[in-house]
């Protein structure tokens, strides 16, 4: 056993200090979360950088504002030359993994930032043309659907060890999008909005989803979590490991009991 300390860091996605139950919800039961908190620390003055998510990614990895790491909006790579504190463990010795959504890099097809000191004067440039485009994309839905042999260019920003997962919902994509093919074949019949299960909510973002909840994303990552911890808990080499839940981002597809687990009234 090591004798410096191993560090895990928890990251929900879009969920409201306020909808917890160490926040005060009067509804809502949050008993892990919670008992985290009664054993440590509740920071209730902490503020995000920015309103919105990969700024706020960028900011957490660099210790910087956006003005400053460059991640201004949502579609921005994270530049590969970032000094993250993921890094400085890694340089220290550190076993380092990133399970879940990460969102360094955009999802989608858009254009990477480009390079400080260059000129774009096509605004629709395609990614392809850059030096270091597939670089920027490893995070992107379609590369990891194309190619079943796809994977990200380790270390990641620090990250020694990804199992990634992109998008939100039932219909997320990258390495559980491709577990879910090999273990569930048919589980495009299971998701999205034309596949749900009956319901009477009026909220055309709450889905029912009929992914079981054993193959949905959060059931996925708890899993591979679970894994590095065995493989590293015992260990000489300390470790740092992110755990990054892409729920409760809407659209909003709580599987099987999680559905109507609350009654409001």
């Amino acid at each position: 056993m090591t004798d410096r300390p191993n560090f895990v860091l928890f990251m929900t996605d879009q969920q409201r200090a306020d909808w917890l139950g160490c926040g005060g919800h009067p509804i809502l039961e949050t008993p892990n979360i919670d008992a985290l908190a009664a054993g440590g620390t509740r920071f209730n003055n902490c503020f995000v950088a920015h309103p919105i998510c990969m700024p706020n990614r960028a900011s957490l990895l660099t210790s910087r504002m956006p003005s400053v790491h460059g991640v201004r909006h949502n579609g921005l790579s994270l530049s590969l030359d970032s000094n993250t504190f993921v890094d400085c463990l890694r340089r220290a010795g550190y076993a380092t993994g990133l399970i879940g959504k990460g969102h360094h890099q955009p999802f989608s097809y858009m254009t990477p930032r480009m390079p400080r000191g260059t000129w774009d004067t096509d605004r629709n440039t395609e990614a392809r043309f850059m030096p270091d485009a597939k670089q920027l994309r490893q995070e992107n839905t379609e590369v990891w659907g194309e190619n079943p042999d796809f994977d990200m260019t380790l270390p990641y920003y620090g990250f020694g060890h990804v199992d990634h997962v992109s998008r939100h919902s039932d219909g997320s994509g990258g390495g559980h999008e491709r577990w879910l093919r090999e273990n569930l074949p048919d589980y495009e019949n299971l998701i999205g909005p034309k596949n749900q299960l009956p319901h009477d909510f009026s909220r055309p973002d709450a889905i029912r989803t009929a992914l079981p909840a054993e193959a949905y994303s959060t059931s996925w990552i708890r899993d591979r979590a679970i894994e590095f911890l065995q493989a590293h808990g015992d260990g000489d080499q300390p470790f740092f490991l992110m755990v990054s839940f892409p729920d409760p981002h809407h659209p909003f597809t709580p599987p099987g009991k999680y559905w109507d687990m609350y009654d409001p009234d």
